[in-house]
């Protein structure tokens, strides 16, 4: 899985700027084979039972329901000038392309600290279509698979039964980290949410005040799919993540990160993309 992990950073190092490696340049049909295959091996991946138990048991604390359900209540979603009136600096879960901290296009704002957590009452969807998406630094599909142009927005549900992973990202507003980060994210507002440290689940569970991103939109392209270099960043993100203790995390993006239908999973989606033959070299 290492060398999984390597050669699929490698796909997103190649060609162009360090900061922007694939902006405005074309995903060929080969490419977009060798990432869907890549993405494929992560399908075997399982989430450990003590994770289950540990998510089950927190579904039903009062304080987390509590938590949950005013998340969607108080409808206070706020911009990032109104953040910095009254803030000087911001936890924020990081739910996509952020958990790969190490990647070429993340690497203008080093967090101050990177913690893996799980939040409760969101839905992570891929239903977000980038604004621009010849400035994106991940490629635009070829005609063939043009439909493939999705990055990750949340629905903030309230509901306790939805939750996402993720990872908790700490920054201070008057660095340029910040300002880069907030250019990058524009488009999202940011919502006060509860996070749970990821590494406590197996003892006592840990909740930290937090931010996460959201655009308030309703509209969802039902007919668009994941961007798939993208997708290969979040998994690679995932990956890093597991590997260094977390047991478990692959698996739980897999299973809450919904397409616009909000019932695919993307491991339905990885398993339903039966016309790329991944045992042909």
């Amino acid at each position: 899985m290492i060398i999984v992990y390597i050669f699929a950073f490698y796909c997103l190092s190649v060609q162009a700027t360090p900061e922007c490696p694939m902006q405005g340049k074309i995903i060929s049909s080969l490419l977009r084979k060798e990432l869907i295959c890549l993405q494929k091996r992560m399908i075997p991946f399982k989430t450990p039972h003590t994770i289950q138990q540990t998510i089950h048991k927190l579904i039903h604390d009062p304080c987390i329901t509590e938590s949950t359900r005013r998340i969607r209540t108080e409808a206070n979603n706020i911009t990032w000038e109104q953040l910095e009136q009254h803030n000087t600096s911001l936890l924020l879960v990081g739910f996509g392309s952020l958990m790969h901290i190490k990647s070429p296009i993340n690497s203008p704002f080093q967090p101050n600290i990177n913690i893996p957590c799980l939040v409760f009452g969101v839905k992570r969807l891929y239903s977000m279509i980038h604004p621009h998406p010849d400035r994106s630094c991940i490629g635009l599909p070829n005609k063939e698979y043009e439909h493939e142009q999705l990055q990750l927005d949340t629905n903030i549900t309230g509901n306790i039964h939805d939750y996402a992973n993720g990872i908790l990202l700490s920054f201070d507003i008057s660095s340029p980290a910040y300002q880069t980060l907030k250019k990058r994210e524009q488009y999202y507002d940011l919502v006060p949410i509860t996070a749970i440290d990821y590494r406590s689940l197996n003892s006592q569970p840990r909740t930290i005040n937090a931010y996460i991103l959201n655009t308030q939109t309703n509209t969802r392209p039902y007919k668009k799919k994941p961007h798939v270099l993208y997708n290969q960043l979040v998994l690679n993100g995932a990956y890093t993540i597991e590997h260094n203790g977390n047991p478990g995390f692959i698996s739980l993006f897999l299973d809450s990160t919904f397409l616009p239908d909000g019932t695919t999973t993307v491991r339905d989606w990885l398993i339903q993309q039966k016309d790329v033959d991944c045992s042909s070299p």
